[in-house]
């Protein structure tokens, strides 16, 4: 194993590594994108997708990068199987646009199928894709390069689904529907995962991001979000886990340590506040 991802599983093993693991995050192709390409040729295109993600391999030969290499549709690709048109856009990451009228018609709302829904279909295939053009010197030095995926988080494609306010006042008129939402969608992330384990083999890296916790009281947060992020964290027990959330969580941080993650990738939150309640050590 080399040693920058050697140094990178001794750090979140709690072992003292022999130096200290860099990591780059690297969405949308922000590092690999050519000047004379837009972010629309990102999402549309698959060898601009596969190559903006490798860029930062050959320019940065000792960091880790995450989350890694994988079928990158942002925040779009789970909300786009559960029927949500997807608004594209030459200068912005797809859009997701709400697909119910009233939180009623969650009782509607089907099991997905990752093999034939919204944009997974295409996603699947272009994973299948990407692999095959996966060169054995970048497993080398990463060897998680070939099971790694980033997922939306149950709460936030499920605000997606029906709207951020209607999800919100959920929380205090609807509790039931709310629940059902967040089963349903974190079933169909769940199998969707299993779909792409499939062409690749287990996952190694699971990154999750989940924006809605910034926005919800610590009592909401310990109904809605812990067991559904949980949920499908569980359903992959030997992934390294990631959480992504760059919100201020400093009102839900002694609630963290309960997130099975092993990896807490976050922005505003005080990292003193952070070590304090073990969430980062």
């Amino acid at each position: 194993m080399e040693k920058p991802y050697r140094n990178f599983v001794d750090a979140i093993s709690h072992v003292q590594p022999r130096k200290i693991p860099v990591c780059i995050w690297n969405t949308r192709g922000n590092i690999g994108l050519k000047k004379e390409q837009k972010i629309i040729d990102y999402y549309q295109d698959l060898q601009v997708k596969a190559y903006a993600q490798l860029a930062p391999l050959d320019m940065f030969e000792n960091i880790i990068v995450l989350p890694g290499f994988w079928p990158d549709y942002g925040i779009a690709l789970e909300s786009s199987a559960f029927n949500c048109e997807i608004r594209f856009d030459k200068h912005n990451p797809p859009q997701p646009l709400p697909k119910f009228k009233g939180l009623q018609e969650v009782n509607n709302l089907k099991k997905i199928d990752p093999n034939n829904d919204g944009l997974m279909p295409v996603a699947l295939k272009e994973y299948e894709s990407m692999l095959k053009i996966l060169d054995n010197k970048y497993l080398e030095r990463l060897p998680y390069l070939d099971g790694c995926v980033l997922i939306t988080g149950p709460l936030e494609v499920s605000a997606m689904l029906v709207g951020h306010q209607r999800f919100f006042m959920g929380f205090y008129y609807s509790p039931q529907l709310i629940h059902l939402l967040l089963e349903i969608v974190s079933e169909g992330i769940i199998d969707w995962l299993k779909e792409l384990e499939k062409i690749s083999g287990e996952i190694k890296i699971l990154t999750m991001i989940e924006h809605i916790p910034g926005m919800i009281s610590s009592a909401h947060f310990k109904e809605y979000a812990l067991l559904y992020i949980n949920k499908i964290y569980n359903s992959f027990p030997k992934a390294i886990k990631v959480y992504h959330n760059e919100d201020r969580l400093n009102h839900i941080i002694d609630l963290l340590p309960q997130v099975k993650m092993d990896i807490f990738h976050f922005g505003d939150t005080d990292i003193n506040l952070a070590k304090e309640t073990k969430v980062v050590v």
